[in-house]
């Protein structure tokens, strides 16, 4: 063979390589660009929630805030009172409306009693508000009963009696421990907490202001306007479902939590206000605390004070009334 031989040049071969040569670049580019542009989208775009929260799967309609002192007239169709027996669990009481009273000087009175009821062998006092309340601002000025075996509470609740799963928002009192205030949470059965503080006072020697504040993702419990207690959605499922707003006393079964029923037959607690401020009205709306000092000084309503001028003419026969509180015009 010729060294200097060199085969003869194939237009043929060339023709079929540089095509298919082509598309191995375009497509290795187009993969590239591709797998920027992919990495940019991950980092610029924000990751979607594979889970929406429905935290009204009833659709109920939220009411409106409210204030009420229970000193003037109001519609016994916002407020319900219990009357029946309560069945299973740990109650050992049925709830009577004749263990709600109603004081001139306003609010109202819980009472707890050994007496038997049906298969119960005590009677307790339980009111709720009609409608439903969700994220907001609960407030109530209160005093627990005393007494050991009595259990007091201000609270937010639904539960299978509404079609719902077991939800709870708790401010509770027992009267074997006279010093303490307790705060609960349940979802969905479950008792997520049980927060027991110490007061520098007896709640049930005098009224004093109770609050706590639920959003979706924290609840913060006060007294007398001072954070106490909070939680947050990092550390336990906070409730959403709309809930009844109640308080109430009883006795139970549970002899180590609220000790054995040797109550003074007959002991009370009494509400004086309760409160509620949506989540979006609560820097706009009046509420419990706007009351306390006049409520604590038994200083009457100023509707009850203008009603008074009006029967009178000057005030001079306005019972009780706060010269503070008169009007200037009718001086």
């Amino acid at each position: 063979m010729d060294a200097e031989f060199e085969p003869p040049f194939d237009k043929r071969s060339l023709a079929w390589q540089l095509p298919v040569l082509a598309l191995v670049v375009i497509l290795a580019v187009t993969f590239a660009f591709k797998k920027d542009d992919s990495a940019f989208a991950s980092a610029e775009q924000p990751k979607q929630t594979d889970v929406v929260l429905n935290d009204n799967p009833h659709n109920r309609v939220i009411q409106p805030s409210f204030i009420e002192t229970f000193e003037t007239e109001w519609n016994k169709s916002d407020w319900y009172i219990s009357d029946y027996t309560v069945s299973g669990g740990y109650f050992r009481n049925s709830w009577s409306i004749d263990n709600v009273e109603f004081p001139e000087e306003g609010g109202y009175s819980l009472k707890l009693l050994h007496a038997r009821s049906g298969s119960m062998p005590f009677v307790g006092g339980e009111v709720q508000r009609t409608g439903w309340v969700q994220y907001g601002r609960i407030e109530g000025i209160m005093r627990p009963a005393p007494g050991s075996g009595a259990a007091s509470g201000l609270f937010t609740y639904t539960g299978n009696h509404f079609g719902d799963p077991h939800d709870e928002i708790d401010i509770e009192w027992i009267g074997n421990r006279p010093d303490l205030v307790q705060f609960n949470v349940y979802r969905d059965g479950k008792a997520l907490g049980a927060w027991k503080h110490t007061l520098p006072f007896e709640p049930a020697a005098a009224l004093h202001l109770y609050a706590f504040e639920w959003d979706p993702d924290e609840i913060r419990w006060y007294v007398d306007g001072e954070l106490i207690h909070s939680v947050t959605s990092e550390e336990v499922e906070i409730p959403f479902s709309p809930q009844r707003l109640m308080t109430h006393l009883w006795t139970g079964t549970l002899y180590q939590w609220h000790g054995e029923p040797s109550f003074t037959d007959g002991t009370q607690a009494e509400v004086r206000c309760i409160s509620y401020q949506r989540l979006d009205e609560m820097n706009s709306t009046p509420r419990c605390a706007d009351e306390y000092d006049r409520i604590l000084r038994g200083a009457p309503h100023p509707d009850l004070v203008e009603a008074s001028l009006n029967e009178s003419g000057d005030g001079s026969e306005a019972v009780g009334a706060d010269p503070a509180l008169v009007p200037e015009a009718a001086e």
